[in-house]
């Protein structure tokens, strides 16, 4: 497994932590927008941190690649607002199934806009993951609410970030980070003075332990992200998307105690085989002889 694969699993392993704050901070009704102001302060005083650490330049972040760092920050604020609001009406995992459309959209999008080819294996890889998420979540009628809307909101920003974390691989990911995280500090601060009048962030214990650690983890592993694309393409990274709901059913059961059954058992198991053939552990042949012998 090359560094792209195993950075991009850290973060999909790591990121429903995060989703786990959030959803706390949600069910003590802290508004949404103070949520976001929050989390992307600290995000934004970490970044900073780091460039120090590493004698980064900051200010030149302001000055260049300004598009694609302005499309990423944009694609950050739909995803947090869109995946934030889905969790006030369904679960981590139940939100997440919804939110990876996002792989299918980062493959159809990446052939037709950074003109990459769709191999068979990402296809199949798609496949078994997607029926992995519909076998988790079992849709029915009641399940398409507002809730699910949002989610796909959301699904239709991370695929645009995986698409610009390819197309402009070159940009230094701690600037894109900077930039996208003070962007979204400025956004959230007019949207709190907008809708409420008064800019005001809480400061009670329950809001810091739970905002920190939001703040932290999501700079930390959406570093990765971006980082990975300069190893892998969109496309192979995409898949390896649906090892999050993976992270996010453990983090249900053993922090929210939340028990999956065997069916949401066999979802999983889905959705790790489409991980494994993403990453070339099963390869096409072997595909091929089981299609074979069930046509036989």
């Amino acid at each position: 497994m090359n560094k792209g694969y195993l950075y991009f699993l850290t973060s999909m392993i790591g990121l429903p932590f995060c989703d786990y704050f959030a959803q706390i901070l949600l069910k003590h009704s802290y508004d949404l927008y103070e949520i976001g102001l929050g989390r992307f302060f600290i995000q934004t005083l970490l970044i900073i941190l780091i460039m120090l650490y590493m004698k980064l330049p900051m200010l030149i972040t302001f000055t260049r690649d300004l598009i694609p760092k302005m499309i990423m920050a944009v694609s950050w604020i739909g995803l947090t607002i869109g995946f934030y609001e889905s969790l006030k009406y369904t679960s981590i995992s139940i939100a997440l199934s919804i939110l990876f459309t996002a792989p299918l959209l980062t493959i159809i999008s990446s052939a037709v806009i950074l003109k990459q080819p769709i191999s068979k294996n990402n296809i199949i890889a798609c496949i078994f993951g997607l029926i992995g998420t519909l076998i988790i979540v079992r849709p029915a009628s009641d399940d398409f609410n507002v809730g699910a809307l949002y989610s796909l909101i959301g699904a239709v920003s991370f695929s645009a970030m995986l698409i610009i974390s390819h197309k402009y691989k070159k940009v230094n990911p701690y600037e894109t980070q900077l930039f996208s995280a003070s962007f979204s500090v400025i956004f959230y601060l007019m949207l709190i003075k907008f809708t409420v009048g008064e800019i005001s962030i809480p400061t009670d214990f329950d809001f810091v332990k739970n905002i920190i650690p939001l703040g932290l983890l999501g700079g930390i592993f959406y570093a990765l992200v971006q980082i990975s694309h300069k190893y892998n393409t969109s496309q192979q990274l995409a898949p390896l998307q649906y090892i999050e709901i993976v992270s996010a059913l453990l983090i249900d059961y053993f922090l929210v105690g939340i028990i999956p059954d065997f069916t949401t058992w066999l979802g999983i198991s889905m959705i790790l085989m489409s991980g494994l053939i993403i990453t070339g552990k099963i390869k096409h042949n072997f595909l091929s002889l089981i299609y074979l012998k069930f046509k036989l």
